[in-house]
Protein backbone atom coordinates (compact mmCIF):
# COMPACT_ATOMS: atom_id res chain seq x y z
CA UNK A 1 0.00 0.00 0.00
CA UNK A 2 2.72 2.41 1.12
CA UNK A 3 4.53 1.85 -1.99
CA UNK A 4 2.09 2.23 -4.49
CA UNK A 5 0.83 5.53 -2.39
CA UNK A 6 4.71 6.55 -2.72
CA UNK A 7 4.75 6.03 -6.55
CA UNK A 8 1.71 7.20 -7.30
CA UNK A 9 2.62 10.50 -5.75
CA UNK A 10 6.03 10.74 -6.91
CA UNK A 11 4.39 10.41 -11.05
CA UNK A 12 2.12 13.17 -10.03
CA UNK A 13 5.17 15.57 -9.22
CA UNK A 14 6.98 14.23 -12.34
CA UNK A 15 4.07 15.51 -14.24
CA UNK A 16 4.00 18.67 -12.81
CA UNK A 17 7.67 19.42 -13.19
CA UNK A 18 7.84 18.65 -16.83
CA UNK A 19 4.21 20.23 -17.17
CA UNK A 20 5.48 23.55 -16.05
CA UNK A 21 7.02 26.27 -17.62
CA UNK A 22 9.56 27.52 -15.59
CA UNK A 23 13.15 28.44 -16.95
CA UNK A 24 14.43 26.03 -15.21
CA UNK A 25 12.39 23.30 -16.50
CA UNK A 26 12.32 24.32 -19.69
CA UNK A 27 16.42 23.81 -20.10
CA UNK A 28 16.53 20.55 -18.12
CA UNK A 29 13.64 18.97 -20.00
CA UNK A 30 13.66 21.19 -23.30
CA UNK A 31 16.18 18.39 -24.91
CA UNK A 32 16.08 15.84 -22.69
CA UNK A 33 17.94 13.24 -24.82
CA UNK A 34 19.62 11.94 -21.53
CA UNK A 35 15.81 11.10 -20.30
CA UNK A 36 15.36 9.26 -23.10
CA UNK A 37 18.66 7.16 -22.99
CA UNK A 38 18.08 7.10 -19.67
CA UNK A 39 13.87 5.89 -19.04
CA UNK A 40 12.94 5.56 -22.67
CA UNK A 41 10.96 8.12 -22.56
CA UNK A 42 10.17 10.44 -25.80
CA UNK A 43 8.29 13.82 -25.62
CA UNK A 44 8.16 16.10 -22.78
CA UNK A 45 8.44 19.77 -23.24
CA UNK A 46 10.37 19.66 -26.06
CA UNK A 47 7.99 17.74 -28.54
CA UNK A 48 7.30 19.13 -31.69
CA UNK A 49 2.61 19.36 -31.57
CA UNK A 50 1.05 16.92 -33.02
CA UNK A 51 -0.35 18.29 -36.11
CA UNK A 52 3.01 19.91 -36.94
CA UNK A 53 4.39 15.90 -37.22
CA UNK A 54 1.24 15.27 -39.50
CA UNK A 55 1.95 18.02 -41.70
CA UNK A 56 5.09 18.17 -41.72
CA UNK A 57 6.53 17.15 -45.06
CA UNK A 58 9.67 14.89 -43.98
CA UNK A 59 10.22 11.64 -43.64
CA UNK A 60 11.98 10.23 -40.82
CA UNK A 61 15.18 9.88 -43.03
CA UNK A 62 14.47 13.66 -44.01
CA UNK A 63 13.42 12.37 -47.51
CA UNK A 64 10.69 14.97 -48.96
CA UNK A 65 7.42 14.18 -49.16
CA UNK A 66 4.33 16.01 -51.15
CA UNK A 67 1.67 16.60 -48.52
CA UNK A 68 -2.27 17.13 -49.97
CA UNK A 69 -5.25 18.24 -47.77
CA UNK A 70 -8.94 17.99 -47.76
CA UNK A 71 -10.25 20.30 -45.21
CA UNK A 72 -13.86 20.61 -44.26
CA UNK A 73 -15.09 23.56 -42.65
CA UNK A 74 -17.66 23.48 -39.94
CA UNK A 75 -21.17 24.76 -40.21
CA UNK A 76 -20.99 23.25 -43.91
CA UNK A 77 -18.96 26.05 -45.34
CA UNK A 78 -17.33 23.46 -47.66
CA UNK A 79 -14.62 21.43 -48.34
CA UNK A 80 -11.21 22.71 -49.75
CA UNK A 81 -8.34 20.35 -51.34
CA UNK A 82 -4.91 20.47 -52.48
CA UNK A 83 -1.32 20.58 -52.19
CA UNK A 84 -0.06 21.92 -48.47
CA UNK A 85 2.71 24.98 -49.50
CA UNK A 86 3.23 26.30 -46.17
CA UNK A 87 1.75 25.90 -42.40
CA UNK A 88 2.48 28.28 -39.10
CA UNK A 89 2.11 25.77 -35.84
CA UNK A 90 3.87 26.15 -32.94
CA UNK A 91 1.56 24.38 -30.21
CA UNK A 92 -1.22 22.15 -30.84
CA UNK A 93 -3.28 24.43 -27.87
CA UNK A 94 -2.85 27.73 -30.29
CA UNK A 95 -6.15 28.87 -31.48
CA UNK A 96 -5.07 29.49 -34.94
CA UNK A 97 -3.61 27.34 -37.17
CA UNK A 98 -3.23 28.77 -40.54
CA UNK A 99 -2.04 26.34 -43.53
CA UNK A 100 -1.65 27.94 -46.79
CA UNK A 101 -2.84 25.35 -50.47
CA UNK A 102 -1.99 25.66 -53.91
CA UNK A 103 -3.73 23.93 -56.74
CA UNK A 104 -6.73 24.38 -54.94
CA UNK A 105 -10.28 22.71 -55.57
CA UNK A 106 -13.66 23.41 -53.84
CA UNK A 107 -16.57 21.85 -53.38
CA UNK A 108 -19.92 22.85 -51.29
CA UNK A 109 -21.15 19.27 -49.76
CA UNK A 110 -19.17 15.77 -49.56
CA UNK A 111 -21.54 14.40 -52.81
CA UNK A 112 -20.22 16.89 -55.44
CA UNK A 113 -17.75 16.91 -57.27
CA UNK A 114 -14.99 19.14 -56.86
CA UNK A 115 -14.04 22.41 -58.93
CA UNK A 116 -10.43 23.98 -59.91
CA UNK A 117 -10.06 27.02 -58.41
CA UNK A 118 -8.51 30.09 -60.36
CA UNK A 119 -5.78 30.87 -57.27
CA UNK A 120 -2.66 31.22 -56.44
CA UNK A 121 -3.58 29.88 -53.24
CA UNK A 122 -5.84 29.70 -50.19
CA UNK A 123 -4.72 30.62 -46.38
CA UNK A 124 -6.99 28.40 -44.68
CA UNK A 125 -7.26 28.50 -40.88
CA UNK A 126 -7.53 24.85 -38.98
CA UNK A 127 -9.90 26.23 -36.26
CA UNK A 128 -12.27 26.97 -38.99
CA UNK A 129 -11.86 23.15 -39.72
CA UNK A 130 -14.33 20.38 -38.64
CA UNK A 131 -12.28 17.44 -40.39
CA UNK A 132 -8.66 17.29 -41.76
CA UNK A 133 -7.72 14.52 -44.53
CA UNK A 134 -4.01 14.36 -44.85
CA UNK A 135 -1.62 12.60 -47.61
CA UNK A 136 1.79 12.24 -48.16
CA UNK A 137 3.28 11.16 -51.11
CA UNK A 138 6.97 10.03 -51.87
CA UNK A 139 8.36 13.73 -54.05
CA UNK A 140 10.83 11.70 -55.99
CA UNK A 141 7.74 9.48 -57.14
CA UNK A 142 5.18 12.17 -57.42
CA UNK A 143 7.70 13.84 -59.70
CA UNK A 144 8.19 10.92 -61.67
CA UNK A 145 4.47 10.22 -62.11
CA UNK A 146 3.90 13.90 -63.07
CA UNK A 147 6.65 14.04 -65.55
CA UNK A 148 5.19 10.49 -67.08
CA UNK A 149 2.32 11.87 -67.49
CA UNK A 150 2.80 14.91 -69.59
CA UNK A 151 5.57 12.94 -71.61
CA UNK A 152 3.85 11.89 -74.46
CA UNK A 153 3.61 8.31 -74.98
CA UNK A 154 5.26 6.70 -78.61
CA UNK A 155 1.91 6.25 -80.17
CA UNK A 156 0.89 9.77 -79.85
CA UNK A 157 3.80 11.06 -81.49
CA UNK A 158 3.82 8.83 -84.57
CA UNK A 159 -0.07 9.67 -84.98
CA UNK A 160 0.66 13.43 -85.26
CA UNK A 161 3.88 12.64 -87.33
CA UNK A 162 1.99 11.47 -89.22
CA UNK A 163 -0.43 13.86 -89.99
CA UNK A 164 2.21 16.38 -90.01
CA UNK A 165 3.67 14.59 -93.22
CA UNK A 166 -0.25 14.05 -94.85
CA UNK A 167 -0.69 17.86 -94.33
CA UNK A 168 2.83 18.70 -95.66
CA UNK A 169 1.63 15.95 -99.38
CA UNK A 170 3.54 12.96 -98.01
CA UNK A 171 7.20 14.37 -98.57
CA UNK A 172 9.96 11.85 -98.17
CA UNK A 173 12.61 12.94 -96.17
CA UNK A 174 10.80 15.03 -93.37
CA UNK A 175 10.25 11.95 -90.81
CA UNK A 176 12.63 12.80 -88.41
CA UNK A 177 11.19 16.92 -88.70
CA UNK A 178 7.51 15.68 -88.25
CA UNK A 179 8.41 13.43 -85.43
CA UNK A 180 10.70 16.05 -83.17
CA UNK A 181 7.23 18.72 -84.28
CA UNK A 182 4.70 16.40 -83.02
CA UNK A 183 6.93 15.52 -79.91
CA UNK A 184 7.23 19.17 -79.50
CA UNK A 185 4.01 20.00 -79.67
CA UNK A 186 2.96 17.60 -77.30
CA UNK A 187 4.86 18.34 -74.51
CA UNK A 188 3.72 21.71 -74.61
CA UNK A 189 0.13 20.68 -74.25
Amino acid sequence: MFISFFFSHWLGFVYGVMRSNSPITQRVFANATWLQRWSGITGLLGERPIIYEVLNPEQDHGEAQSVFVEVELKNGLGFYSGQLSQFAIVKDDEPHKPIYLIDVWFKKVRGDEYESIETDGVMIDLAEAATLLVKKVDAKADASAAEAQSSPTQEQIAELAHKFWVDAGCKDGTANEDWLRAEQQLRQQ
